[in-house]
């Protein structure tokens, strides 16, 4: 009997995204792999665990195994090629690592970890990160968010939900349209306010016409009424 909620229409602002690139924390592997994923689209799952192999950087693609076991292609434009030529050489096998900071024990990996040692960010290891992001910035977000930004995003600059549902590799245009066919505030603003300009320059072009044609009579509603 309970209201089922909508589709979450929550995404990363501008100054929300600049914010989290001038913390410290915003370093070496979390940060490269933080800038992939708002723009890839990719699942948490895609981009944490992203191997070399997955990658022709010769044809710009990335293939990955979607939910539902769909091979999903994504294109590499050139802000995914500069991470990724900077990732590259790092470790043999995956795309995203880190330098361990201190020598500590990972409990949930179960070994000791060396300062200095190069490691694969693991789903915990960017989860705690992206937390640990969020509550120091008091942001209500959360790592899909990442995603709907990036599909957000390149629906309001292109007006193309085609090319949307190709990014995020969704098997029906409707899912697409279901999560993205909302407009932000800030938005909806602005294209009120490009009506309000496009209707006072349609008055100022009548204007101009009834001014050039002052020797016509001026049709007016109750004129066309007596006709």
């Amino acid at each position: 009997m309970a209201k089922e909620a909508g589709p979450r229409t929550r995404e990363i602002s501008i100054e929300e995204e600049d914010a989290i690139r001038a913390l410290p924390t915003f370093r070496e592997g979390y940060g490269p792999c933080f800038s992939f994923a708002i723009i890839s689209g990719l699942r948490l799952d895609n981009f944490v665990n992203l191997k070399w192999s997955q990658i022709d950087l010769a044809n710009r693609e990335i293939k990955v195994i979607q939910k539902g076991g769909r091979e999903h292609r994504v294109p590499i434009d050139d802000e995914l090629m500069k991470i990724l030529l900077k990732e590259k050489g790092k470790d043999d096998e995956f795309v995203f690592t880190y330098v361990t900071q201190n020598t500590y024990f990972n409990k949930m990996a179960k070994r000791q970890c060396i300062r200095n040692e190069r490691r694969r960010i693991a789903r915990e290891g960017f989860t705690s990160w992206f937390d640990h992001i969020r509550k120091r910035l008091r942001l209500d977000i959360r790592i899909h968010d990442l995603r709907r930004t990036a599909g957000a995003r390149l629906l309001r600059a292109t007006g193309n939900l085609k090319a949307v549902q190709q990014l995020l590799g969704h098997a029906n245009i409707a899912t697409t349209a279901k999560h993205y066919s909302h407009i932000p505030l800030p938005d909806l603003i602005a294209l009120q306010d490009r009506t309000h300009a496009d209707i006072k320059r349609r008055r100022a072009e009548m204007a101009f016409l009834f001014q050039e044609h002052a020797a016509f009579p001026r049709v007016t509603p109750e004129s066309l009424i007596d006709r």
